[in-house]
């Protein structure tokens, strides 16, 4: 008896950390597929897509995927604090850190402002984490939960509405209010 209980945590643990690993890795290849993309075949993108449909695949690659793969994944998770904890390493802590070492600066690591963005984003897809977790416990602490969490990872990133308005419509004035941007 003894035995089948340690056989059971065992294959609990072994499927929750396979499970855990396949889901940081497909939301850092989400985050950084672009970016990879873009320092590989700079030269060619811009005779094969046009402008509007890059930055359309930059919002849905790192906001629109990462927070749905947050949501499903935690959904079934049976840990509150690997809900809040994982997301927020991920997008925090890994992401920064690939992204500046394809840039080839790791020190925009010690930057404020660049990192500053990553922090507050985690904080947003932890609490999406949360309130996915959440979901079958309590509806309206879920609701909540997920509301400011995708308000929070929308907001980290300043840039992402006007964005998105000029990839919908192709009106490049909208693109001029943003700072450094053209």
């Amino acid at each position: 008896m003894k035995n089948k209980i340690i056989e059971n945590i065992k294959s609990v643990s072994g499927r929750l950390s396979h499970n855990l690993f396949i889901y940081s890795v497909l939301v850092l290849f989400s985050l950084l597929i672009v970016r990879i993309i873009i320092e590989f075949f700079s030269f060619q993108l811009e005779k094969i897509l046009p402008l509007r449909l890059i930055l359309l695949a930059i919002i849905v690659l790192n906001y629109i995927i990462p927070v749905f793969m947050t949501y499903i994944y935690f959904k079934d998770e049976n840990d509150t604090m690997l809900s809040l904890i994982v997301p927020f390493l991920i997008y925090a802590i890994l992401y920064p850190f690939i992204d500046s070492a394809l840039l080839g600066s790791l020190s925009l690591l010690i930057y404020p402002i660049y990192m500053i963005k990553f922090i507050v984003g985690g904080f947003g897809l932890s609490l999406i984490g949360f309130g996915s977790y959440y979901l079958k416990h309590d509806r309206i602490v879920s609701a909540i939960s997920l509301s400011c969490g995708i308000l929070i990872f929308i907001l980290a990133e300043m840039n992402l509405i006007p964005v998105f308005l000029y990839s919908i419509t192709g009106d490049i004035t909208i693109l001029e209010s943003i700072p450094n941007f053209l």
